[in-house]
């Protein structure tokens, strides 16, 4: 199990510092603005298709749903 661990620390290590090579070869390119924007909508994009069933929001709690909300007085 240990060598498990080593090896996927050491993709992450890799993926991660690969990361700041293609920001800088990306960010000569495009503004860092939309480089931003393509990387987050990229992330959501994967983490949907990763967890998008096990992902449940309740509406009520953020006071979205009108009839359950309680009205109070100040």
């Amino acid at each position: 199990m240990s060598s498990y661990a080593d090896l996927s620390l050491a993709v992450m290590a890799l993926i991660w510092g690969a990361m700041f090579v293609v920001a800088k070869a990306a960010l000569d390119d495009v503004s860092s603005v939309l480089y931003l924007a393509l990387r987050f909508s990229l992330a959501a994009v994967v983490l949907g298709l990763v967890f998008g069933r096990k992902i449940r929001f309740d509406w009520a709690g953020v006071g979205c749903n009108r009839s359950r909300r309680r009205r109070t007085r100040f």
